[in-house]
This record gives structure tokens, sequence and C-alpha cells, in this order.
């Protein structure tokens, strides 16, 4: 640096702090298949992984069948760096199909860091439980006492979600 009255060089030491506004996000956004009228909720971890401060204002509203269930701590807050946020998201489906939606996560600026936002993809399907018995009445002759008689039923599993029998079944009527 010269100045105008003097005619030496002199030297200024610049000193500078270099700050990183930064953001990780753990979990999967696939909630798979969900049957209609059922909640299922994932937990996912916003983590500040910078050398400054984000602020989180707030929370994305998120269309239905998606929703933000809670989150510790909550907004507004100021996460320093190492600091994490948990998110509870559930996904509520309504109706059968597929849905998608993106779920943007923003760190405001904060006097140290800048504007930091990350996207994270949320998906899953609405499915539907239909169980068909075969036949679906049966008559049962009269039984001398210690005998017995027996008839089969066939159980098809007719929607789109698993079926797991988790009892034996139980006949109504007289034993």
């Amino acid at each position: 640096v010269t100045f105008a009255e003097c005619s030496t060089f002199d030297t200024i030491w610049v000193r500078h702090i270099g700050v990183e506004s930064a953001m990780t996000f753990t979990g999967n956004g696939q909630f798979g298949d969900v049957r209609v009228g059922d909640r299922k909720e994932a937990f996912y971890e916003l983590r500040n992984t910078g050398t400054s401060e984000i602020s989180i204002i707030k929370l994305p509203v998120l269309p239905a069948p998606f929703r933000i269930v809670s989150s510790a701590p909550a907004p507004p807050y100021d996460l320093k760096p190492g600091e994490a946020m948990t998110l509870t998201v559930a996904f509520e489906p309504t109706t059968v199909g597929s849905y998608t939606t993106v779920m943007r996560l923003v760190a405001d600026s904060t006097v140290l860091s800048c504007i930091d936002s990350l996207n994270v993809l949320l998906a899953g399907r609405g499915v539907t439980s239909t169980v068909v018995l075969s036949p679906t009445s049966m008559s049962f002759p009269v039984v001398a006492a210690c005998d017995s008689s027996s008839e089969c039923v066939t159980i098809t599993n007719k929607g789109t979600t698993p079926l797991t029998l988790l009892t034996p079944p139980v006949i109504n009527g007289r034993s």
C-alpha cells in the first residue's frame, strides 16, 4: 500500500476467518407401500456440518399425504456446527396411488453464514388389502358326539399388499 504523503511502502496484514455453511441429511425418504388409511413415520437427521451457525427459521409445509409431525429442537433454532435437528415425517395415504414430493429444507443466513438448502425426495405408495374367502359360507351336518367334520376354505389375497394370517381361524356358531 502506498500513501500519497509517504513515498515508502508499508505492509498491511489482513486476517480472514473463513466460514462455511453446510448441511447434511441422514435418512431415506422412501416410505414404500402403506395401506390406505394407515400411517408410516420416518425419522431424519438434519446436521450442521459447516463451520458456522445455520438458522432454521421454519420447516416446509408438505402436500398431503406427507406431513412433518415433529422436530427437535423446534424452529426457529440456530444449529451450531456439529449440532443436529431430528425430524419426524409421516406418510398417510387416503387413496390408492403413488405419491412423491420434494422436501426443501432451508437454512437462513446468520451473521457469519450464507443461505444453504437441500432437497429430499419423499415417495410412497398407497395400497389396499382385499381378501376373498371361498366358499363364503359353509354348512356342517349334524355330527355325533366325539366325531368331527371338516371343510376347506381358500383365502385369496386380491389386494396390493402382503397378507399375513396372525392367528388360527375362529369358527362362530355352535360347537
